[in-house]
């Protein structure tokens, strides 16, 4: 749903987000909205996204179905389906987002969290979510496509820097 997705980065963007990320859904989507706005060649860089198993990018060998990016000081593993996780991401990164579900979520499994921003298609209540970088820490919050707040924000803390495993 382009229109819920424009709704979203326009949402998230007033709340003061530089970046996006796109967990799934079809991976052309982000192309067609991007050739809908005037804005296209402005916003394309900001812009991180990953395909879901469904969709055709998934099987292309060119296209990553996961991405590691830091967000703030902290690795981050995107993936659509967090199942499709390796074990090296799972040793490495301490933050996951991923999509493949249909409300916000923030778990947390150790010294990791699991987040989701939720859907915005196919869900009684469409929702996007933001991540903002706070001393020594993340904070969570997810809003429906009005901005009205989801849940209460939630501060994802990181413990002491540790060290990178590389095989």
């Amino acid at each position: 749903d382009l229109r819920a997705f424009d709704r979203a980065v326009e949402l998230l963007s007033k709340k003061g987000a530089s970046r996006f990320i796109f967990l799934g859904g079809n991976y052309a989507d982000l192309d067609g909205w991007l050739a809908q706005t005037d804005r296209a060649a402005e916003l394309k860089s900001h812009f991180l996204r990953v395909p879901e198993r469904d969709c055709a990018a998934y099987a292309d060998p060119a296209i990553w179905n996961r991405e590691l990016d830091l967000i703030g000081d902290v690795l981050c593993c995107v993936v659509h389906e967090k199942n499709d996780l390796p074990k090296e991401d799972m040793q490495n990164a301490l933050l996951f987002l991923h999509g493949a579900s249909s409300a916000p979520n923030v778990v947390q499994i150790g010294p990791r969290y699991f987040v989701t921003p939720g859907r915005l298609g196919g869900t009684e209540v469409p929702s996007c979510a933001l991540l903002e970088i706070v001393p020594r820490a993340l904070r969570f919050s997810a809003f429906d496509l009005d901005g009205t707040e989801l849940n209460a924000p939630q501060t994802l803390v990181f413990g002491p820097k540790t060290s990178l495993s590389v095989r």
